[in-house]
């Protein structure tokens, strides 16, 4: 049952994420050269590693580790994404 719906209920719930990484993408095409896909399955592969290196307890079962990875997905999206368009903005102000 859990690899039936697991998968299923993952992807619906990492749409935010892979929302904001292909407006970036979208919107600053210079700055973000990255698959959309590609940068949001990282940031479920770094949400995972996190909870599981904190130790988070799945006490709802299934469900709450699906919201769980997609809000840790989510936050790590919107940091790292901030993160590459203030280095890169700042690198191209001073070669200007």
């Amino acid at each position: 049952m859990f690899f039936v719906f697991g998968p299923i209920l993952q992807v619906v719930f990492l749409g935010p994420s892979l929302l904001i990484w292909a407006l970036c993408k979208r919107f600053w095409p210079g700055y973000f050269s990255v698959n959309p896909y590609l940068a949001t399955f990282g940031c479920f592969l770094l949400s995972m590693a996190v909870s599981f290196v904190l130790n988070v307890e799945f006490e709802g079962g299934l469900i709450s580790g699906v919201i769980i990875f997609s809000a840790l997905s989510l936050i790590f999206s919107i940091l790292i994404s901030a993160a590459v368009f203030m280095v890169k903005s700042i690198k191209a102000r001073k070669n200007a």
